[in-house]
Formats: structure tokens, C-alpha cells, sequence
């Protein structure tokens, strides 16, 4: 399993449906507490609030759908070495991450890939309270489901870290 797995370009799409999705999700929930307090309003003008904050999320969702369709994100330009002792990701505005497979903490599954946790506190204070923890933290290693391997990449990481 020792070697170097590259982004393959026609899984681009299907990781950045999968991050889409994920962001859709989380709007149309909040746009259901929102019918559901508009519901609980005791006004007679429920339509009209109902229709603006349908046509308000509606805008937004489009929004940033088509944002994300033309935004390309530097974690598609991710290089996973794998060597015996452990994970480098490296690629073009990619920080440099080398984790041991001794120093792996834990293993996180995503819509789009799996995260792993060196060991240590800064780790998790990285991936809960920065936005950008999976291309700039050092103890936090991201593998794109788009990497060529994926699952075989993530069965060798299990088995090391047992």
C-alpha cells in the first residue's frame, strides 16, 4: 500500500455533491424551525411571512449552489503519500501534514472523506474552531473521498493503527 494517490478527476464531482449536499441539509432545517415558529405566530399574515422566507432561502440555496459550482477548492489538489511509518498530504496551497500511524488519535468519517486526529488536544481545537482545519492545521490530516484507493487507503490505515 506504500506509495503516492493523486485526486482522480471524475470523483471530483461526486465529493463536491457530496459537500453540497451536506450544506443543503443544514439550510433546509433551519428554513423548517423557521416555518415552524412562523406557524406558531398568532398573526393572521402568515402567507406572506411564509412566502418571503420561502423566496429568501430559495435565493440563498441557489446562491450558493452556483458559487460552489465555479469555486475550486485547494483540497482538490491533494497528494496522499502513504510510507511505512505513516501519511504525508501535501499539494499546491495544501500546508504540509505528516502523521504517524502511532500518532493517529482518531478516525472521523464524512460526507466527503475521512479526517484523521494526531494525538493531543490542538487537533481537536483545530477541527471544531476553524473554519479551514482540513487544508491548515498541523494535526489534522483530511483524505478526500476523491483520492485514487480511497477505501484501500483507509483499510491500511486501520489495520496500522490497531
Amino acid at each position: 500500500m506504500i506509495g503516492v494517490y493523486r485526486i482522480v478527476e471524475g470523483r471530483v464531482n461526486e465529493m463536491k455533491g457530496a459537500g453540497r449536499f451536506m450544506v443543503v441539509k443544514m439550510f433546509l432545517a433551519i428554513y423548517g424551525l423557521f416555518i415552524v415558529a412562523t406557524l406558531l405566530r398568532k398573526d393572521e399574515d402568515k402567507l406572506a411571512l411564509f412566502v418571503l422566507l420561502t423566496a429568501t432561502f430559495a435565493v440563498i440555496i441557489i446562491t450558493f449552489l452556483i458559487i460552489s459550482f465555479f469555486t475550486k477548492s485547494p483540497i482538490y489538489n491533494t497528494v496522499i503519500e502513504i510510507t511505512e511509518q505513516g501519511l504525508v498530504r501535501s499539494g499546491q496551497e495544501l500546508l504540509t501534514v505528516r502523521i504517524k500511524f502511532d500518532e493517529i488519535d482518531k478516525m472521523i468519517a464524512k460526507d466527503n472523506g475521512t479526517i484523521l486526529l494526531k494525538k493531543g488536544l490542538n487537533s481537536r481545537v483545530g477541527l471544531y474552531f476553524n473554519k479551514q482545519s482540513y487544508i491548515n492545521e498541523f494535526d489534522i490530516l483530511f483524505i478526500p473521498l476523491a483520492i485514487d484507493n480511497y477505501d484501500n487507503i483507509l483499510r491500511h490505515i486501520k489495520h496500522k493503527i490497531k
